[in-house]
């Protein structure tokens, strides 16, 4: 299987501005939870469902190394790392945001 296609958007694009009118259907806030992931050794999948921006903690480590407020594995899957989302409602999806702030020199391209 060939990873899908994707496009990088800028923030300040009108199709970002069109996100920010939307629900986020994969808040915890909303009852959306983890079913299952490949790995989350360095920081858990849960994370991904935070409705906070994400935060940096330069001098924070666990005993895993560098503390990282997002969803962070090993990077070693031999084909790709996934995570299943069950969302808190149904509902059409309309976009998709991909943050990855603070992720510098290991984030998706």
């Amino acid at each position: 299987m060939s990873a899908p296609a994707f496009r990088t958007v800028q923030a300040d694009s009108a199709e970002v501005a069109a996100l920010k009118g939307k629900s986020n259907l994969a808040s915890v806030s909303l009852g959306s939870k983890i079913i299952s992931f490949s790995d989350e050794f360095f920081a858990e999948a849960s994370n991904l469902l935070k409705d906070e921006e994400a935060v940096f903690l330069p001098e924070e480590f666990t005993d895993r190394g560098k503390w990282m407020d997002g969803w962070e594995t090993r990077r070693h899957n031999k084909n790709y790392d996934w995570t299943i989302i069950q969302l808190g409602y149904a509902g059409s999806i309309f976009g998709l945001d991909i943050d990855t702030s603070h992720f510098t020199g290991n984030h998706a391209p």
